[in-house]
């Protein structure tokens, strides 16, 4: 999910500020490091302003038993049920993705060896019959059919551009993007662009060396309907259209590079965002029956107490923790019998009880998801032996 609103914002927010800007090595570099960014972000979880680490404190010990699975509401089969179709139906998308690009590699590698294959210097030159001038990686498909000589100096300059600047790994970098994220229109968005800056650079180095109008002239002459082949670059009328406005847009004043400066406060913003979304989603996860599965003790300091340890795993193993959703919770033992109640709070990764006695126990959430949580609290007593400090380790299934 995280990824995707990466992806929603990072194209909304190029479409409006940097879309019709020149800076166009820019605009490559920021497009891509959105998709980078949206694979990457969403794992980085900043710390919130007053966000503090865990802030375990020193807790008489009582043995907190947990739960045992309870029998799965009709709401929940449900929600189950509808998880699965949205699960299979992603996975299948993915597959039909994967399959597509797959089947793209197959027929451009087809094209390479039926083609007439001439070296020149680093790169290949392919004439075939099946496309126009296209490129990808270092080769470049050029028809069969003789153009005029002027036009296809400029075409075949406009395809080394893309050859040598390396257009061809922005292409299969976003196609495989597209096979994890097909459903979200965003980053259809992101490749249109990326495809128009890719041209907008060649268009570049060709109208350095060759003056403007002719060839844009040649380029209405040479416009192609849609090709099978999404992994090269190819002209139709749509990038035509934005190719001819940009050359005819006066190059972007050098002020307007402090708009780039606008996506760091912007990438911050996200991450504190995604920070505050990971801790709720903590908070709103654990909320459920909890099973107790295992238990452990590491002692710190004091004589052996092995019997009592012996008793709250005893306690534990089999128990109940149930955690209400409303902010109460219920502990029973093994046999079902009532241990304990009374109200918890989750915040910051620190679970707190308040139990009917108002006694409280503050609990690091270790682990958490959907099946499993672990929690750690310190415990400290006297005995008659003296004074026993250590680590309790608490683990449930739900």
């Amino acid at each position: 999910m995280k990824a995707n609103i990466v992806l929603l914002i990072g194209a909304l927010v190029y479409a409006i500020l940097l879309s019709r800007l020149t800076f166009y090595s820019w605009n490559r570099f920021v497009l891509l490091g959105v998709i980078v960014v949206s694979l990457l972000l969403p794992f980085l979880n900043l710390p919130l302003p007053g966000q503090s680490h865990y802030a375990i404190a020193w807790q008489k010990w009582e043995a907190t038993p947990a739960l045992t699975l309870s029998s799965p509401s009709l709401s929940s089969q449900e929600s189950n049920g509808i998880g699965t179709v949205f699960l299979y139906t992603y996975i299948a998308g993915c597959i039909f993705m994967l399959m597509q690009l797959g089947r793209q590699l197959f027929k451009l590698r087809k094209m390479i060896t039926t083609g007439d294959c001439v070296s020149e210097g680093p790169l290949t030159l392919v004439r075939q019959s099946r496309i126009g001038y296209a490129s990808f990686f270092h080769y470049i498909f050029i028809p069969e059919d003789d153009l005029e000589p002027i036009f296809s100096r400029q075409a075949l300059l406009h395809e080394r551009t893309h050859a040598v600047q390396g257009h061809s790994w922005d292409i299969l970098l976003i196609e495989f993007v597209k096979v994890l994220f097909w459903f979200n229109p965003a980053i259809y968005v992101l490749n249109h662009y990326i495809k128009l800056v890719h041209e907008y650079q060649a268009d570049q180095v060709v109208l350095k060396e060759f003056p403007k109008i002719p060839y844009a002239r040649n380029l209405v002459n040479m416009i192609s309907g849609r090709t099978e082949y999404a992994l090269i670059h190819y002209l139709n009328f749509p990038i035509l259209k934005n190719r001819l406005k940009m050359m005819n847009t006066s190059e972007s004043k050098s002020i307007q590079k402090a708009r780039f400066l606008l996506l760091l406060p912007l990438a911050l913003l996200m991450a504190a965002l995604f920070s505050f979304m990971e801790q709720t989603d903590q908070e709103s996860g654990i909320a459920g029956d909890w099973k107790g599965a295992a238990f452990s003790y590491e002692q710190i300091s004091g004589p052996d107490i092995s019997a009592m340890i012996s008793g709250g795993e005893t306690l534990h193993v089999g128990g109940r923790f149930l955690l209400q959703s409303d902010g109460s919770y219920q502990i029973f033992d093994p046999q079902g019998n009532q241990n304990g109640k009374g109200n918890w709070s989750m915040k910051e990764g620190v679970l707190t009880t308040e139990a009917s006695d108002q006694s409280v126990q503050v609990y690091q959430v270790v682990e958490l998801n959907e099946n499993n949580l672990v929690t750690r609290h310190f415990v400290k007593m006297d005995t008659p032996e003296g004074e026993v400090s250590g680590k309790i380790k608490l683990t449930y299934q739900r």
